[in-house]
């Protein structure tokens, strides 16, 4: 199977967000108003895909994201 390219960003993100308000693929993390919709979503996930995501908060827009947790 072919790997898709990623499509060029219009406009590069800011730097000063930081590398963990960004996903992987280059886009924004979802923000999730409250610390219990992100963990609803992180529980959607879990259900739906066995995919095991932290919930944080992000001090940069106020809101909450998931990510992987870390490993040791």
């Amino acid at each position: 199977m072919a790997r898709r390219r990623r499509p060029a960003r219009s406009s590069p993100r800011p730097l000063s967000l930081g590398g963990t308000h960004w996903r992987t693929d280059g886009a924004a993390k979802t923000r999730y108003p409250s610390e219990r919709d992100a963990q609803d979503a992180a529980q959607l996930r879990w259900v739906e895909d066995r995919v095991e995501l932290n919930v944080y908060s992000c001090e940069f827009c106020n809101g909450w994201h998931m990510g992987k947790p870390f490993r040791d």
